[in-house]
């Protein structure tokens, strides 16, 4: 069993594949029906968040988490966590508070993360 800090850990790396355009680690923490909701509400599929990564349509430029805590309830595991970050959304950069929930399951080849909902109420 997967413990809090440990899935703590694995949001964080999540923010730092996303800020390094890492795809190739993207593609191993995150599953293939996982989803991406941002403030505006769009899901986003694996396959968007890829592209958006690729292209760099989208990229984190600084993140500070300032309070996170995680719950594992057997094979399923829930971070929330909230800071500051800085965005470039399609070349202009964006700061804003953020909050964010991320919802973990254990697959056969590891943790997977299905869901992340991040709110950024000051970037549009």
């Amino acid at each position: 069993m997967i413990s809090e800090s440990e899935l703590i850990e694995l949001s964080r790396q999540k923010f730092k594949i996303w800020e390094n355009s890492d795809l190739e680690n993207l593609e191993k923490i995150f599953d293939n029906e996982g989803l991406l909701i941002c403030s505006e509400g769009k899901p986003e599929t694996k396959a968007e968040l890829t592209r958006l990564i690729s292209k760099r349509t989208k990229e984190i430029k600084e993140l500070i988490l300032k309070k996170t805590f995680a719950r594992v309830y057997g094979n399923t595991g829930v971070v929330h966590g909230e800071g500051q970050i800085t965005l470039s959304i399609e070349g202009i950069q964006q700061s804003s508070g953020v909050n964010f929930l991320d919802v973990w399951i254990e697959r056969e080849e590891g943790w997977k993360l299905v869901s992340s909902h991040l709110h950024t109420p000051d970037i549009h």
